[in-house]
């Protein structure tokens, strides 16, 4: 996900210029604000993509958004500067959240199989563009859904999205 262009800004208020290939994909839709999610469970997960902005942009922002998507899957994650700083960036978020007592990934990272917060830091650090490939591939395999709130009249459907 942090490749792809993950969180909210780091900035209260600010814009978001934190680089990802969805990101780049919607660059032309300057009123669209877009970040991707990861929520992990021990049996379950969701990815999922958040666009917010103007109604009379979503249709062409989402189709933007889920060609990156299948573009980056189809031709694969290349190793480089972008996949360097989205590992960076997770590892900071990981060793940032673990000092943190009251939060939920500080606890999981201590109580965990991991063995500790520079561990699962390192285990960030050494993911190969393979590996995120193939998860990127099977989030792409996976069954999509969609949901709209607000101006829709501009928002496709899903089954246009997919075609």
């Amino acid at each position: 996900a942090r490749l792809l262009g993950h969180g909210a800004a780091r900035v209260a208020h600010g814009s978001n210029q934190e680089s990802g290939v969805l990101r780049a994909a919607t660059a032309a839709h300057q009123r669209t604000s877009l970040s991707s999610l990861h929520l992990a469970y021990a049996d379950a997960g969701l990815f999922g993509v958040h666009l917010v902005g103007e109604g009379s942009e979503m249709r062409a922002a989402v189709r933007a958004a889920h060609g990156a998507l299948l573009d980056t899957a189809a031709q694969g994650v290349r190793a480089g500067a972008a996949l360097d700083g989205a590992k960076n960036r997770l590892a900071t978020d990981l060793l940032q959240a673990a000092e943190n007592s009251d939060c939920l990934v500080s606890q999981a990272v201590r109580e965990g199989e991991a063995g500790g917060v520079l561990t699962a830091a390192q285990r960030a650090l050494d993911v190969t563009a393979d590996q995120v490939t193939d998860a990127l591939r099977a989030v792409v395999a996976g069954r999509a859904a969609m949901a709209a709130v607000g101006d829709i009249g501009d928002v496709p459907c899903l089954e246009e999205v997919l075609q």
